[in-house]
């Protein structure tokens, strides 16, 4: 019986295919769900699969298997794995990992299954990462209130007058126009845009330091990611 349960888990597997659909493009550290398609065609008696992804370099799964059951015949089952990237560069799905048995059956066969095509997925850095945490780090080392100014820099074109308001600095005060009687009156200066931002990021040993799951360099590249996000934004 044992032998026969065998030939018949062999013969189920070779008619298993298993299809990936995944985006071409991720963000590091953001969690996806990558969908994994089943496909048998005819099966002879129902069974048990228990599937996993082959988690490339520098990723991590959050749920290992996923227990499913097959009826004979053909079918379809979509599965869905959550996938964390947390290195940049390109990873490559090759194969999946997983365990079939009959039900009622003497043997369970460990078997590592390659797609019917690899899928490439390049991770770029995360230029939204990290928002939460320089909010945290910004009240850590200030005790009283925070005030966050997400204004752009000012230039030096003068723009137009307004009067002075609370928190205004004294410096942008214009006494001469003030001395008319008019109120207290300050200069408002255009915004700089169109400007040339070079970002500088030490690629040296030191950042080969890990930081939890992640490398110090991809903590450098998400900061560098978001800036370039900010300065676009900022007409620069």
């Amino acid at each position: 019986f044992i032998i026969l349960d065998y030939l018949r888990v062999y013969i189920l597997l070779k008619q298993l295919e298993v299809v990936l659909e995944c985006p071409p493009v991720i963000y590091c550290a953001v969690p996806l769900d990558i969908q994994f398609v089943l496909r048998v065609e005819n099966a002879s008696r129902p069974f048990l699969l228990q599937l996993r992804p082959d988690v490339p370099e520098g990723s991590k799964v959050e749920q290992e298997y996923h227990l499913l059951r097959f009826p004979c015949g053909t079918s379809q089952v979509p599965l869905k794995h959550r996938v964390t990237a947390l290195v940049r560069g390109e990873i490559c799905w090759r194969e999946v990992y997983g365990r079939m048995s009959l039900e009622h059956g003497l043997i369970d066969w460990q078997f590592v299954l390659p797609l019917r095509q690899p899928a490439q997925t390049v991770v770029y850095a995360n230029p939204m990462a990290g928002v939460e945490r320089k909010l945290k780090a910004l009240r850590k080392f200030d005790p009283g209130e925070l005030t966050i100014d997400l204004g752009g820099g000012e230039g030096r074109e003068f723009d137009s007058l307004r009067h002075y308001a609370a928190g205004d600095d004294l410096r942008k005060v214009d006494w001469k126009r003030s001395a008319q009687g008019r109120g207290v009156l300050v200069k408002v200066y255009r915004p700089e845009t169109h400007q040339r931002i070079h970002i500088a990021v030490d690629c040296s040993r030191r950042m080969g330091n890990r930081i939890g799951d992640r490398l110090q360099l991809d903590y450098a590249a998400d900061a560098a990611a978001h800036l370039v996000y900010l300065a676009a934004q900022n007409g620069d």
